[in-house]
């Protein structure tokens, strides 16, 4: 099946506000760690590459059902955002505050509303997406590590190794 026809897709989560919660809580990466593993066993989705900085995340990933993508993205995020807010709310409360929603069905909120998820349509591209997200850590004011394969919660080990180093990680093959 040609790129174009399945369903891979690039993905940024933000945190509201741009908030470090990740760098200021670095127990809630597991939370979006453990979020990964879930859909990959529990949902026809395969994960080709992450990243997980201080105040966002990206993936590219891949759905096998259309229809589902919605649906399994809004249980992902609010499976993490939930998870997140619950650990900051036993561990420092008032770090809650910077969550403060202005919609009426919620007094907090951990990601922005609008995610983005572009739909990659072929090789060339997923490819530079991957690229682009195992490089993340060591870029501009999100510089953390020399080499990117330093970079603990991310795929840029693997590529470099060629082998999975998390179970819900497939590498890319077209």
């Amino acid at each position: 099946m040609a790129i174009k026809d399945r369903n891979i897709y690039f993905y940024t989560g933000t945190i509201q506000n741009w908030q470090p919660v990740f760098y200021d809580f670095p127990q809630t990466i597991d939370i979006v760690l453990k979020g990964m593993e879930y859909i990959v066993t529990n949902e026809d989705v395969k994960i080709y590459a992450f990243v997980i900085m201080k105040d966002h995340i990206h993936i590219v990933w891949e759905f096998g059902n259309s229809l589902l993508i919605d649906d399994i993205l809004n249980r992902f995020r609010r499976y993490t955002g939930k998870a997140i807010m619950e650990f900051i709310r036993n561990i420092d409360e008032e770090y809650l505050n910077h969550f403060k929603s202005e919609r009426l069905d919620r007094v907090h909120k951990i990601w922005k509303i609008n995610p983005s998820n572009f739909h990659l349509i072929n090789e060339a591209i997923v490819i530079q997406k991957i690229g682009y997200i195992n490089d993340n850590p060591t870029k501009g004011d999100y510089e953390v590590v020399d080499c990117s394969e330093n970079y603990l919660h991310s795929s840029a080990k693997a590529y470099l190794e060629n082998r999975s180093n998390y179970s819900f990680l497939t590498l890319f093959d077209a």
